[in-house]
């Protein structure tokens, strides 16, 4: 009997997870959202009259509006913003899923020869249903990341060195030429994967709307209990990261750091039956978008790459210096 291709797996195992509910849209939810914190904003200004008369007295009325606009009017609207967008998020309840699609991890490594076995330990460790390829590549590093890599063995890992440092951007581009299987998760070489990681990621998109086109893990400090700085870091990370980013998530439109996934979240993309990525084109490229990128829409802009099948075991490549195409 044919194996069913890498598209043909993936559909099913999204159909089977669709938990078939219909949901607000996202133009409803924002209209709605804006809504109520221009209503706080205007009941703000409203209260805060006697201030801005008082202070207009000493000031005169521009700067005094302007004033208290900056300090109590802008501050009260953006986090009214945050509030109402918040409660208005309700994710698609998760259903059990049957049915795992194939894997390929992408891992960029430039000098991690602290944390690479780690990251390699904890994706082991996920014992995830369905067949894994990993491919780690090493990005011109020059400490002992490829003897820490050789130092291991596990039928699922690929690894690809790069002779020179190009970036991570760069990185990800290589590895993504090689990518095996229709879904396509990057992960930083410095992160460990908390218990389940990988089945909770691939359950949150395989149970989303059919337009999902990617997805990102949560971020948490893992030595948080460490000091009163790992503490600090983790209320910062709770409160100042992920409720900002499931706010843009929610709305479509996330600001993240170093090309496209966040710096430690792993983050799960698809890709369309005709074996184009569902990653932003240009958001790898290691000149405009290294460093910052905007995803938007992220359906809408596709790269080709072609499947290849994963070895049976450690298999390291090296490749010529350069910038992939």
């Amino acid at each position: 009997m044919a194996q069913p291709s890498a598209s043909s797996q993936l559909e099913a195992a999204r159909a089977a997870a669709r938990p078939g509910k219909r949901y607000v849209t996202v133009q409803v939810k924002f209209v709605l959202t804006l809504a109520i914190a221009s209503a706080w904003a205007v009941l703000s200004f409203w209260i805060a009259q006697r201030w801005i008369t008082e202070l207009a007295g000493l000031i005169g009325a521009p700067l005094a509006i302007m004033i208290i606009m900056g300090i109590a009017i802008l501050p009260g609207f953006m986090n009214a913003f945050l509030v109402a967008g918040l409660l208005l998020d309700r994710r698609p309840r998760r259903k059990p899923i049957t049915i795992y699609p194939d894997v390929t991890i992408l891992v960029a490594a430039y000098n991690e020869e602290d944390s690479i076995l780690s990251t390699l330990k904890s994706i082991e460790l996920q014992h995830y249903p369905a067949q894994l390829d990993v491919i780690v590549i090493n990005d011109g590093s020059t400490d002992g990341t490829m003897k820490q890599l050789a130092s291991v063995s596990y039928p699922w890992l690929r690894v690809i060195d790069l002779p020179k440092n190009a970036g991570k951007a760069n990185a990800l581009n290589v590895g993504l030429k090689q990518v095996s299987f229709a879904l396509t998760i990057t992960l930083d070489a410095d992160s460990y994967l908390y218990a389940n990681a990988l089945t909770n990621l691939v359950g949150r998109y395989l149970g989303d709307p059919d337009n999902t086109a990617a997805v990102a893990g949560a971020v948490l400090v893992r030595n948080s209990r460490l000091n009163l700085v790992t503490k600090i870091q983790e209320w910062d990370y709770f409160h100042g990261i992920a409720a900002i980013k499931r706010l843009q998530s929610l709305f479509q439109g996330t600001l993240v750091a170093r090309a496209l996934s966040p710096s430690t979240a792993p983050m799960c993309c698809t890709r369309s039956a005709a074996g184009a990525s569902a990653w932003v084109k240009t958001s790898f490229s290691p000149g405009r978008f290294s460093n910052t990128a905007i995803v938007w829409d992220i359906a809408r802009t596709r790269v080709h790459s072609p499947m290849r099948p994963p070895r049976s075991s450690n298999s390291f490549v090296s490749v010529s210096a350069g910038h992939a195409g």
